[in-house]
């Protein structure tokens, strides 16, 4: 009776030990035209705490997480943002292509003020006179 007990706390211990398994999502960020590597691109797993921010390699690393569905939005700015579904059953290694995202501006507004008070701004005075003059 008492191997039997054994046996059952073994099998459950078992079965909660693999409950309670977590894997890890990892792999690359690229451009989808050159294949180079997208640095500081984040990598979100939508609803959930689980994110990471790509290195100067392309390269992601998420630890810890537990089996399931998820949808998986990487972005980054001047790229189009890619969501893609994925089932995490175990250690999963993906590669991630970002397509570049144009944008076009109205325009630009260039502004600026003339400093008064420095000594090269009383000489450039000075030189531009029509007449004598000494600024102090």
């Amino acid at each position: 009776m008492l191997k039997y007990c054994y046996s059952l706390l073994i099998l459950t211990a078992l079965s909660l030990s693999a409950l309670a398994q977590t894997h890890t999502l990892s792999g690359w960020v690229t451009e989808s035209g050159n294949r180079q590597p997208v640095t500081g691109a984040t990598i979100v797993l939508a609803g959930t705490q689980y994110y990471d921010v790509s290195g100067l390699d392309g390269s992601f690393n998420i630890r810890s997480i537990p089996a399931g569905d998820y949808t998986v939005e990487i972005s980054f700015v001047s790229y189009e943002k890619l969501t893609q579904r994925i089932t995490l059953k175990g250690d999963l290694r993906l590669e991630f292509r970002l397509a570049t995202q144009a944008l076009e501006l109205e325009g630009v507004e260039v502004t600026g003020n003339k400093v008064l008070d420095t000594e090269a701004s009383a000489r450039a005075s000075e030189k531009m006179s029509m007449t004598v003059l000494n600024v102090i």
